[in-house]
């Protein structure tokens, strides 16, 4: 008995490897992606029945592509326990794996203009159909409820995906997908409609830094402000640009060579963050520094490119007790190569720089990273758009993108001081021999008056011996 259970499961392996093999090599009819291959993680319903329970839905107009690399948004679900589904079509179906891994999407559009980044978990997929869960989010009891999703994201791919084209990293590609979804609930029935709402795209773009010296705050301790920014331009016009909403990731650094002479670093937890600016904010940095006076700096947060040049390269002097800091501030002519044909300059977020030397190094700073705009609004022919953004999450190279020269001058009461004090050595020096330079200074004075009053008292003496001749 056991002998023939033996043979059963070793035929029905046979036939299961021969199905296998015959799957593998069987020609994909008109490129159409088939349900295979069923993944349920969870005990989620699968991705394809999931679809397939909207009648309109036709795998077949999903073809497979394996030198198409994006990613596109079919539909979204709510479920029964309040979570939110992205379903995905991905043209390459399992070919290297380019999952989804955020979007962009702002659920109060109707009363505020703001975007936020959401991450996508993995549930299930099959072929190119992928179903992914929003983390973290709960959807709302509002009776009408409303997403707006601007772009959907992946992780960069060094064997499909172009550079960036500077000396920018790409984290992760953004697609567009430009959908509103509204659920609306009415005497108990759930009603369900999609629209395709109007994106601008960045086609351009730079991330980096400019950093501020801003003296020595204490003994051997020097501080400075980093203030970061993008650069980008669109496939739009922009006359004016107006608001802007973005998003970056910060990380905490610190690191020491202690006495030991051993490097330690420590990284700190990542952040999201997000920078809501207007046309009308500016950003301001003064140094803590007491030996130097006048470390300030002042910036709009939203520049065109020329104007974010002209900030960034010009001289100034700080006033000291006793020396004077000349500082010339030039943009690094490579950065200014990657923006010069660029449009806009974003000066969304500050964070400090410190570097002691002794006792012995040290430095803190903040790694800002993945930076993607979200939204921009503008004024174009003197119409205002207001708008979701389709981007990348971009990270520069952690270096500044501007060069300072430093040179030290004497203050004025610093040269007051000095020329006082030369006086004082000088008298001392010339003491023993002061008499004799007196009497020497009040011979050439005489000597000199002589000179002087010698023609007057000729010509005296000349009238007045005229004088006594005519009498």
């Amino acid at each position: 008995m056991e002998k023939k259970r033996n043979i059963k499961m070793l035929l029905l392996a046979i036939v299961l490897c021969f199905s296998c093999l015959l799957t593998c090599f069987m020609p994909t009819i008109n490129g159409v992606c088939y349900a295979s291959n069923i993944g349920v993680v969870g005990g989620y319903t699968n991705v394809v029945d999931d679809l397939q329970q909207d009648n309109t839905f036709n795998a077949e107009d999903y073809a497979v592509n394996e030198t198409d690399y994006s990613l596109q948004v079919i539909t979204i679900a709510e479920s029964s326990d309040k979570e939110l589904f992205i379903y995905v079509y991905q043209p390459t179906a399992h070919y290297g794996n380019l999952r989804a891994t955020s979007i962009s999407m702002s659920t109060t559009r109707q009363t505020a203009n703001t975007f936020g980044i959401y991450y996508l978990t993995y549930v299930n997929s099959q072929g190119c159909f992928y179903k992914y869960v929003v983390k973290n989010f709960v959807v709302s009891d509002n009776s009408i409820r409303t997403y707006e999703i601007e772009t959907i994201y992946r992780a960069w791919n060094e064997n499909f995906d172009a550079e960036s084209g500077t000396d920018n990293t790409i984290n992760e590609l953004g697609f567009p997908v430009g959908k509103q979804f509204t659920f609306a609930e009415n005497n108990g029935q759930t009603t369900f409609a999609v629209e395709d709402v109007d994106y601008i795209t960045i086609t351009d773009k730079y991330v980096g830094f400019v950093r501020y010296f801003g003296g020595n705050s204490y003994l051997f301790c020097l501080d400075s402000c980093d203030s970061h920014f993008v650069a980008f331009s669109t496939d739009r016009q922009i006359d004016k640009l107006l608001e802007a909403d973005v998003y970056f990731q910060t990380q905490k650094v610190y690191y020491e060579n202690g006495l030991s002479g051993v490097d330690n670093w420590d990284f700190y937890d990542i952040k999201d963050n997000y920078s809501y600016i207007t046309e009308y904010d500016t950003a301001f940095y003064e140094s803590p520094s007491s030996a130097w006076q006048g470390y300030s700096y002042s910036w709009s947060r939203i520049q065109t490119v020329d104007e974010f040049f002209e900030t960034n390269e010009f001289e100034t002097i700080h006033k000291g007790t006793l020396f004077n800091q000349k500082l010339e501030y030039t943009m690094d002519e490579e950065s200014k190569s990657y923006m010069e044909n660029m449009q806009w300059v974003l000066r969304f977020y500050e964070s400090s720089y410190e570097k002691t030397n002794a006792p012995y190094p040290t430095k803190s700073y903040t790694i800002v990273s993945n930076v993607s705009i979200l939204r921009l609004k503008f004024e174009t022919d003197g119409v205002v758009y207001d708008l979701g953004v389709v981007d990348n999450k971009q990270s520069g190279d952690f270096n500044p993108d501007n060069n300072m020269k430093a040179t030290l001058e004497l203050s004025d009461f610093f040269k007051i001081i000095l020329i006082v004090l030369l006086l004082i050595v000088l008298l001392i020096v010339l003491n023993p021999i002061l008499p004799y330079v007196f009497k020497f200074i009040g011979f050439i004075f005489k000597a000199i008056l002589w000179v002087v009053s010698a023609p007057f008292k000729l010509i005296g003496k000349v009238f007045k011996k005229q004088g006594k001749t005519k009498k």
